[in-house]
C-alpha cells in the first residue's frame, strides 16, 4: 500500500484540556489488576488447568528470583538489559507476593527497589532504559506498597521523579523528533513507561501525572496511525511484541485509572492487529521474522494477546494464545527452558478463557494492507500443523528496523520451516542505522536483498527508498493469488518488476516474476534461504529436513542455472551464519522482458508445469 498513512476522520483532537478529566485514583495496587481481582484469579484457577499451571510456574520463577544478586550500575553504557531484567524480577516477585501472600517475595522486592533507586541515573541518553526502569520500579512500588517501609516508598518516589521524570521534561518540550513522538516503538514504550510511574505515585504527585498523561495522549497518535488500515506493524513481529506490550499497559491504564481511553484504542487497524500477528505465525510455530526479529525466539509471550482479545472481543485470538502458552509451559516442564518474556505473567491477571463459538478456519488467502502489505496462504483451511503455509510481504526498507526484503517470503510444510529469514545482525555494527540508498546498513549481509527470498539483478543491492505495493489480488478464486509491484526497489536496474504468488493446490504454490530490464542488466538471481539440506537434479531442488522433504522446481525451459551456495556474512564483525544454504536460480537476461516461474510444494507429482505459469500476471484469475 502507498506509504501515506490513513489519517482518520475521527482522529482524536486532543487539547491539553481533554486529559483534565475528573478522576480519582484508587488505592494501591492500581496498576493492571486490583486487589479484588486477586481472589477472582485464584478462584478461576481452581477450574482452569492452564491458568493453574501459569500460577504454579510463576511461583517457580519467583523462587528463582529470590536468589538473584542485586544488579550493578554500569556507567557510560546502555542499561536496557539491566532495566528489562529489573522488570522481570519485580513483576514476578511482586505478583507472587500478591497471589501467595508470602512476605519473602516482598522483602526481596524492597531490596531490589532500594538498589536501583541508588543508581546515579537510569541512562536518559537511551530513553528506553529509563522507560523500562520506571516501569519496573512502578510495579514493585505499587504492588508491594502495603509492605514497603515509608523510607523505601520515599526513596522510590524520589528516584522516579529525578531519574524518570526530570530528564523527560526538556525532551517533551522539543518540537523535533524525540523518543516520545516518533512513529516507531520508542514512542509507545517511552510514553507508557513514564505513565506507569506517574500513576504509581500519582496520588502524591498529581501535577506530574497530569502532565505526563497529557503528553502521552498527544504523542501516541503519531505511532497509532501507522497501524492503518488493517493492523500491520511495520517494524516486524519482534517489535510488534515490544510495542504491543507497552501499548496494552497504556490502554489498560487509561481505561482502568481514568475511565477514558481518549479514542486511542479505536485508531484504524488496531482492532485487527492481533489477527495480523496471529496470521504471521506459521504452523511450524515460527513467525515471519521480518524487521530485525530473531529467527526462532520471537513469539510474544507477554499477555498482550489476552489483553487485545478482551479489549476487542476476539475469542479466536485468546484461543490461539492459550495454545501458544500451553505448548510453552509443556516445554518448560519437560526441558526447564522457556521463552517467557519479562511480562509473561501478566497472562495471569489478563487471562482470557472465552470459548470460540464455532471452530475457526484458515482462509486460503488472507490479505493485510498497510505500509507493508502481506499475503498469507494456507493450503488447508483447518489449523492442521502439517498444512502448506506461505507468508509474503512488500515493505518499505527505509522504515525503522526494516531490511531490503521487498517481495520476500517464508514457507512452512509438514510442521517444518523451509524458507527462512535470517533475522537481525548486531546493532552495534558501525553505521548500522544508515538507511539511505547505498548506506552502510545495506552492506551487512543480513540487511541486504542478497540474504532474502527475493530477487537481485547483477548482484546489486536494491534501492532502500523503494517500496513494494500489492497491486492485484483475488482471494475468492479456486486458486487465489496476489501480485506485488516491486519496481521502485529496482529503479536503476529495471523498468518494472512484478512478483506474483498463486496457490495452485493444497500442496503447491507458484511464484512468478516478470521483469522488464534496463539496457545494461545481465543476470537475475532468484534466491531461497533454507536450513534444510539441498540437492539438485535437472530443474528441481529437493530439500530434506527432519525426515521430511520439500521441492522447488524452476519451470523455465532453458537459460538458467540452479546452484546451492553457503550463506555467509560480508565482514568478520557480523554475526556468524551457521547451517544455512541458498538455493540460487540464475537467469540469463537474453532479452529485456524476463519471466521466471517457480513452483514450491511438498508433493512432486503436484508441481509439474502449471498452466498459470504460462499466463501473464495480468491475466491471472
Amino acid at each position: 500500500m502507498d506509504q501515506n498513512k490513513v489519517i482518520l476522520a475521527n482522529k482524536p483532537a486532543l487539547s491539553s484540556e481533554s486529559t483534565k478529566t475528573k478522576y480519582q485514583l484508587s488505592g494501591h495496587p492500581r496498576l493492571f489488576f486490583t486487589r479484588e481481582e486477586e481472589q477472582e484469579i485464584l478462584q478461576k484457577a481452581k477450574n482452569n488447568i492452564l491458568l493453574g499451571q501459569l500460577i504454579e510456574t510463576l511461583k517457580n520463577e519467583a523462587e528463582i528470583s529470590l536468589n538473584t544478586t542485586p544488579q550493578v550500575y554500569k556507567p557510560n553504557v546502555q542499561l536496557l538489559q539491566i532495566s528489562r531484567e529489573q522488570v522481570k524480577r519485580l513483576l514476578n516477585l511482586s505478583m507472587a507476593y500478591r497471589l501467595f501472600k508470602d512476605e519473602r517475595y516482598a522483602k526481596k522486592v524492597e531490596a531490589e527497589l532500594l538498589n536501583v533507586s541508588t543508581f546515579p541515573s537510569w541512562n536518559p541518553n537511551h530513553f528506553l532504559d529509563v522507560a523500562e526502569m520506571t516501569t519496573a520500579v512502578a510495579i514493585g512500588y505499587d504492588w508491594c506498597y502495603d509492605y514497603l517501609k515509608p523510607a523505601t516508598r520515599s526513596a522510590v518516589e524520589k528516584a522516579i521523579l529525578e531519574k524518570g521524570f526530570a530528564p523527560a521534561w526538556p525532551i517533551y518540550a522539543k518540537t523535533e523528533k524525540t523518543p516520545f513522538n516518533r512513529e516507531n516503538n520508542w514512542n509507545m514504550v517511552c510514553n507508557a513507561g513514564l505513565l506507569n510511574g506517574a500513576i504509581a505515585i500519582g496520588d502524591k504527585y498529581p501535577q506530574e501525572l497530569e502532565k505526563i498523561l497529557d503528553y502521552a495522549v498527544k504523542n501516541t497518535p503519531n505511532l497509532l496511525e501507522s497501524f492503518a488500515p488493517e493492523g500491520v506493524f511495520n517494524e516486524g513481529p519482534g517489535y510488534w511484541g515490544y510495542n504491543g506490550m507497552y501499548m496494552s499497559l497504556f490502554f489498560d491504564n487509561l481505561n482502568r485509572n481514568f475511565r477514558n481511553d481518549f479514542g486511542l484504542t479505536q485508531f484504524k487497524g488496531l482492532t485487527n492487529t492481533a489477527n495480523f500477528y496471529k496470521a504471521i505465525i506459521g504452523p511450524s510455530n515460527r513467525s515471519f521474522n521480518f524487521g530485525d526479529a530473531a529467527p526462532l525466539e520471537n513469539i510474544d509471550y507477554s499477555g498482550t494477546l489476552f489483553y487485545l482479545s478482551k479489549l476487542y472481543k476476539q475469542p479466536e485470538v485468546a484461543a490461539f494464545y492459550r495454545g501458544l502458552i500451553s505448548t510453552e509451559l509443556q516445554r518448560y516442564k519437560a526441558q526447564g527452558k522457556n521463552h517467557f518474556s519479562r511480562f509473561f505473567f501478566l497472562s495471569i491477571p489478563w487471562f482470557d478463557d472465552t470459548v470460540v463459538p464455532n471452530q475457526t478456519k484458515e482462509e486460503k488467502l488472507t490479505v493485510f494492507n498497510g505500509v507493508t502489505d502481506f499475503l498469507i496462504f494456507n493450503g488447508d483451511n483447518t489449523r492442521n500443523k502439517s498444512r502448506l503455509y506461505l507468508a509474503a510481504k512488500t515493505g518499505k526498507p527505509s522504515w525503522s528496523h526494516n531490511q531490503l526484503d521487498v517481495g520476500s517470503f517464508v514457507v512452512d510444510s509438514e510442521g517444518e520451516r523451509w524458507g527462512i529469514d535470517l533475522g537481525p545482525d548486531n546493532y552495534s555494527l558501525p553505521s548500522f542505522w544508515d538507511y539511505k540508498p547505498g548506506g552502510v546498513r545495506w552492506k551487512y549481509f543480513r540487511n541486504s536483498n542478497l540474504s532474502h527470498n527475493t530477487l537481485s539483478i547483477d548482484g546489486k543491492i536494491t534501492n532502500s527508498d523503494g517500496q513494494g505495493e500489492l497491486v492485484q489480488v483475488n482471494k475468492n478464486s479456486q486458486t487465489p493469488f496476489g501480485v506485488f509491484d516491486m519496481t521502485s526497489s529496482y529503479q536503476d536496474q529495471a523498468a518494472s518488476v512484478l512478483r506474483g504468488f498463486k496457490l495452485l493446490s493444497p500442496d503447491a504454490i507458484l511464484i512468478k516474476d516478470e521483469i522488464n530490464l534496463k539496457d545494461n542488466a545481465q543476470e537475475i538471481s532468484w534466491r531461497f534461504l533454507t536450513e534444510a539440506a539441498v540437492s539438485i537434479k535437472d530443474n528441481t531442488a529437493t530439500l530434506s529436513q527432519n525426515g521430511k522433504k520439500f521441492y522447488i522446481r524452476c519451470l523455465l525451459p532453458k537459460g538458467y542455472t540452479m546452484q546451492v551456495l553457503t550463506a555467509k556474512t560480508n565482514t568478520p564483525d557480523e554475526k556468524p551464519i551457521k547451517g544455512v544454504s541458498i538455493l540460487d536460480i540464475k537467469v540469463n537476461a537474453a532479452t529485456k522482458a524476463v519471466s521466471i516461474p517457480v513452483v514450491l510444494g511438498r508433493n512432486i507429482p503436484n508441481i509439474q508445469t502449471a498452466a498459470a505459469a504460462n499466463l501473464a500476471l495480468k491475466d491471472w484469475q
